[in-house]
C-alpha cells in the first residue's frame, strides 16, 4: 500500500500522473497480475471486481446472488466517482482561509 497525501498534492506529482493522468484515487497496481505480469487498474469498480475474482471471495456462486453482486458493482461505477464532491469537501474544510459554516462541510 502506498499512501498519497492529498493535502500536499501527491496525486498530482508526475510519478503518479504517469499511472493515472486524471490525478485521482484509487489506483491498484498488482505486480502479480494475469500471466504473472503487472496490472494497473484505475476505476474503483474494476478494482473491486478484479480483487474479488482474483481472491475467489466476495462473489457468490449462487446465480441470483451473483447477479445482485454484479448489479451493486455496476452501481459503484456511477456512485464511486465522487471526485468533484470530495474536492469540494477538501476545499471547504482545508483551503478556504476564513471560517466556513459547518453545514457545507458536513454536506
Amino acid at each position: 500500500m502506498h499512501v498519497l497525501n492529498l493535502a500536499q498534492g501527491d496525486q498530482k506529482k508526475p510519478d503518479y500522473r504517469k499511472i493515472k493522468p486524471p490525478a485521482r484515487i484509487p489506483t491498484l497496481i498488482d505486480p502479480d497480475g494475469p500471466g504473472g505480469k503487472p496490472l494497473t487498474l484505475i476505476q474503483p469498480w474494476a478494482i473491486l471486481y478484479y480483487l474479488a475474482k482474483k481472491t475467489g471471495r466476495l462473489i457468490p456462486s449462487d446465480p441470483p446472488a451473483r447477479a445482485r453482486t454484479h448489479q451493486w458493482l455496476g452501481e459503484t461505477a456511477s456512485a464511486s466517482d465522487m471526485a468533484p464532491t470530495a474536492q469540494n469537501i477538501f476545499f471547504l474544510g482545508n483551503r478556504i482561509p476564513e471560517r466556513v459554516p459547518e453545514s457545507p462541510i458536513k454536506f
